[in-house]
């Protein structure tokens, strides 16, 4: 009876630990997406901002792997940065 008990108790352990370590894998990759998401916000953003981007550039749209690209659009009125 007592080997029953020890058994039940080790599996509710390992059922749990498996359970926890699901959820912690499943976490971390929706960080890691919204990480990349951020990325590529902030490279469409900073070669936008280049004062030698023209609104036609082929640099406004880039992809850096499966799935993964910007596309930036200027708008509005731009200043030229000549000293």
């Amino acid at each position: 009876m007592l080997s029953l008990w020890a058994f039940i108790l080790l599996s509710a352990m390992v059922i749990s630990w498996t359970l926890d370590i699901s959820s912690r894998l499943a976490l971390s990759g929706k960080a890691n997406r919204i990480l990349e998401a951020e990325a590529m916000a902030c490279s469409g953003a900073e070669v936008a901002m280049h004062p030698q981007t023209k609104p036609d550039s082929e640099v406004l749209r880039g992809r850096f792997g499966k799935g993964q690209s910007y596309e930036a659009r200027l708008t509005g009125r731009r200043r030229s940065h000549k000293p």
